[in-house]
Parts: C-alpha cells; structure tokens; sequence
C-alpha cells in the first residue's frame, strides 16, 4: 500500500441514516470494502448513529444498537485502519469517541477531548469531555475486548499517527 514512501489516507463520508445505527455500518462496511489501496480510512464523528441526535443520544435502545453496530464493522475489519466515530458508554458516562480499527480489533478507543459548544453544537450537554485523558489511558473493556482509552499514538508498519 505504501508506495513511494507516501501512506494513503481515504476520507470517506458515507451516506448517514440518522438515528439507525445497523444501517450506518452496513453504509461503513460498503465503502470500507470499495477502498483497496488506503492505509488508513477516515469516517466522520459519531458516523455510527449521527451526529445531530440532540437528546436522543442517551436513549439506551439507540446505544445498544451502537454496540451491535460496532460489532458489524469490527468484524469487517481488514489490513486497513478504519477510524470510525460514535458513542462510547463508560461507567455512566457518555464519550464522542473514535474506534481504531484493524483486522477485527479495536486498537483502541479516543474519546473527544475538546467538545464543540457554541452557535448549533452542544456537545456538552450530552458529552462529557476526555481532556482527563490527554495524558494518560486506561484499559477498559469494549465488544469483549480490552483496549486502551484515552490519547494514545497509535503504530502500523507503514506509519505512527494520533487522533483527536
């Protein structure tokens, strides 16, 4: 994939199904599959469920379907990273996080650590920051895996990288 000593990233903005989680990873897995030559593959925030939901975000139905969702892309999952936005429900608190994806592991898990609040974004109201986090991570559990939360850099073969 590295050719010329250059590392391809794709950013990919995938048709949204606001509300419907299932039906966003079927819209990830479809154009992860389409990418054969990146090495990394970007999605949006919170492209598992949308990002405009308001209060609808802390609706446990819609967080379940988020996990179930998860799971379906997780294990479509190939070589690639996929770094792909949603929410993360931890000890009772919520995160816009992004999942770090490969080969049917989650690599780890960064959660939003500067969140927007001013004209039409309220992220706080439903978010809470991970600036607690910026310098360290904990392990927590994810899908029946233990993964790292919190800023991290994350290594492949071809390339170090973080995210935010």
């Amino acid at each position: 994939m590295v050719n010329n000593n250059y590392l391809k990233v794709g950013c990919v903005i995938p048709v949204c199904h606001l509300g419907k989680p299932i039906d966003n990873a079927n819209e990830i897995i479809k154009c992860a599959k389409r990418i054969t030559d990146a090495d990394i593959i970007c999605f949006p925030e919170m492209c598992l469920t949308g990002y405009s939901l308001g209060d609808w975000i802390v609706n446990k139905e819609l967080l379940d379907n988020a996990n179930k969702a998860l799971q379906m892309v997780v294990n479509e999952s190939n070589d690639s990273v996929w770094l792909v936005g949603g929410p993360l429900n931890l000890n009772g608190d919520l995160y816009n996080v992004c999942y770090v994806i490969q080969n049917k592991k989650i690599l780890g898990v960064v959660p939003k650590m500067h969140l927007s609040n001013y004209r039409e974004f309220n992220d706080g109201r439903s978010f809470k920051s991970g600036l607690e986090y910026s310098n360290k991570t904990l392990t927590i559990e994810v899908l029946d895996q233990l993964v790292n939360f919190g800023a991290m850099i994350f290594e492949n073969k071809h390339a170090s990288f973080g995210v935010e």
